[in-house]
């Protein structure tokens, strides 16, 4: 009999005509139901589902002929973007799967992973050439007016099985160097087609980067189901630019790390009011931020979103449109095709209410890390409470599971956080600072900020004849940035004489100090402020960044600054000063003193408004 603490939600008989089917093929699906609907849009350009396939045929054939086929690897090196999704479609239909990677990642990350995974091409654009030392795969370097102008012989009936790689993932590794997840077809299918909230009448808003597997979702939902995938665009997102977005695009359905949704509900709750369905997750949810969204809109669908990139995105689930009563938002049971059991060290079922590490099953597992079989051995196990071959995978996050079946997650039980969204694995930044010459020392630590969320605090140990912490700091920041993608560079980076440790030698992170203000840790000269004005702006930035001395020429994203904190910015100048400035304005004018002067134009126009 199964035991009543597995959920059993692997009935999979109504939708398994589906997990016989390739992501491309359920695409092509609605190109013949639906061929004259809208299917991307992005910055008031549009394209049909006929549209997108005619496209898509032609640079599937010309990939054919550049070596592309099934189980090869397509590197895709493009900014967010209407072709940005008709690249990754066009992989897809030619056979192979594709490896998205971010086009600010450092080069010697991007060597890493190409030498790594070895792709038989590596797609980007005309106006951002990718350059890789060292690494054998050709560049296939798309032009301005490719979608005309591209065309190949066509190519061969292409058999697709379930089990056929779809794309590969990059995530934080434990061992310093980041591992390649392997997700197969029949993954995404059982995303897109067994969480079933997707329809012809969606507007699905794809915001995330295509590293990060909430992409997945966003993209592959809507195109497979009949609705509308809508582009946020290229750049970094802005919340102001986020909400004009939602509302010009008519979006109905969104997903949001829970930093952003807590940003967006708080700055831009108006956004929201077209919506049907919010989605968020990425890290534990704020159930304020949950109960004021639907107390504003109570019509609104929200689900809560739980799922390692090992999983394809979603796990489970927990979805209400109703006033939220509990202290925590749970993650919920898990979607059709998927399975969890929560169990104790010795892999033993623990009873209901009972802490546990959750173990997921089913048919969204990843295949494999690529080319590290000691790493997936230990991660994905033989599963004794599943069918005879099956394996489930080791999440390392805490969580139980009431007596109505809904599941709590706890937090993690390793050193594994979220940053924004992205899986870091602490080590990995740890390995990177350790081997840097003067670094003898170091130890990363996670800190909860209502403003910042989750915050990477470096600790370091260096030599005592260093002399200069302020060089440092400042060398060993740009030294991260060469190796290491922006969410991962520490918040703050703070040298110590030593470690502390606990009497039985391990590192005793209670007595870490908690003084978070820093050294700015930027090679621009420091320039103090010259008036009221850049001393108050100097103020408001050092309180929020956790820097000082800020001089007038200092950079506010160069500081550690990010569209999160920038929507609290503008929050804090309005309060403080009484003026309220556009995000565009921050992001053009991004110094102390370029803000200070746009401050006192817009108090110009507003005195100049109130006289007339």
């Amino acid at each position: 009999m199964l035991d009543t603490r597995i959920n059993g939600n692997l009935d999979i008989d109504n939708f398994s005509e589906y997990l016989n089917k390739g992501i491309h093929e359920l695409f092509y699906e609605q190109v013949v139901m639906n061929p004259e609907r809208v299917a991307i849009s992005c910055l008031g350009k549009s394209l049909t589902y006929m549209e997108v396939h005619q496209i898509t045929e032609n640079l599937a054939n010309h990939l054919v002929g550049k070596g592309a086929g099934v189980e090869k690897i397509v590197a895709v090196c493009v900014e967010r973007s209407l072709d940005l999704v008709l690249i990754l479609l066009s992989v897809l239909k030619s056979g192979s799967a594709y490896l998205f990677i971010e086009p600010n990642t450092p080069t010697d990350r991007i060597s890493y992973i190409v030498n790594d995974i070895s792709p038989v091409l590596l797609i980007t654009a005309e106006e951002f050439p990718v350059i890789i030392p060292e690494c054998n795969v050709d560049i296939l370097q798309l032009s301005m007016d490719w979608k005309t102008s591209i065309s190949g012989k066509q190519r061969s009936e292409i058999e697709i099985n379930p089990d056929n790689l779809a794309y590969v993932s990059y995530t934080s590794g434990t061992t310093g160097v980041p591992k390649g997840v392997s997700i197969p077809h029949k993954g995404v299918v059982r995303l897109v087609k067994g969480w079933g909230k997707v329809n012809t009448d969606d507007v699905f808003l794809q915001v995330s980067s295509s590293a990060f597997d909430a992409s997945t979702l966003e993209i592959w939902s809507p195109l497979c189901n009949g609705g509308r995938c809508a582009v946020y665009g290229p750049g970094q997102v802005s919340p102001d630019r986020l909400a004009e977005t939602m509302v010009n695009e008519q979006v109905t359905t969104g997903w949001f790390t829970s930093g952003l949704f807590n940003v967006m509900v708080d700055n831009h709750l108006c956004a929201f009011s077209e919506l049907k369905h919010v989605i968020a997750g990425g890290d534990v949810l704020s159930p304020t931020h949950v109960t004021k969204l639907l107390n504003a809109y109570p019509n609104i669908y929200f689900t809560n979103g739980y799922g390692p990139t090992e999983n394809t995105t979603f796990t489970t689930t927990w979805t209400i449109n109703q006033h939220h009563p509990e202290d925590k938002v749970p993650i919920g049971k898990p979607i059709k095709g998927s399975d969890v059991i929560i169990l104790d060290d010795n892999l033993e079922l623990v009873p209901d209410n009972v802490i546990g590490e959750l173990y997921a099953f089913g048919e969204g597992l990843a295949r494999c890390y690529v080319n590290k079989p000691a790493e997936t051995a230990q991660k994905f196990l033989p599963n004794p409470f599943g069918r005879p071959g099956e394996r489930m995978y080791k999440t390392g996050d805490l969580a139980i599971r009431r007596e109505d079946g809904v599941i709590e997650f706890l937090g993690r039980k390793d050193q594994q956080v979220k940053i924004r969204g992205y899986r870091v694995e602490i080590s990995e930044i740890e390995i990177t600072l350790s081997a840097h010459p003067e670094v003898n020392n170091v130890v990363v630590e996670v800190q909860k900020d209502m403003i910042r969320g989750n915050i990477l605090i470096a600790y370091i140990v260096v030599d005592r004849n260093t002399g200069d912490h302020v060089r440092l700091i400042t060398e060993l920041r740009e030294y991260l940035k060469s190796k290491l993608p922006y969410f991962m560079i520490p918040w703050a980076i703070i040298p110590l004489d030593e470690i502390p440790l606990s009497n039985n030698g391990k590192i005793n992170r209670k007595e870490l100090p908690v003084n978070l203000r820093t050294p700015r840790g930027l090679k621009v000269e420091y320039v103090e402020p010259r008036n009221e004005l850049e001393l108050e702006l100097a103020r408001i930035w050092g309180d929020l960044l956790l820097k000082e001395p800020i001089g007038i020429n200092d950079d506010f994203f160069d500081l550690g600054g990010h569209s999160l904190l920038a929507a609290e910015l503008l929050l804090q100048i309005q309060n403080v000063l009484g003026i309220q400035i556009p995000a565009r304005i921050l992001y053009f004018n991004s110094t102390i003193s370029e803000l200070a002067s746009e401050v006192k134009k817009t108090k110009l126009e507003v005195l100049a408004n109130a006289n007339e």
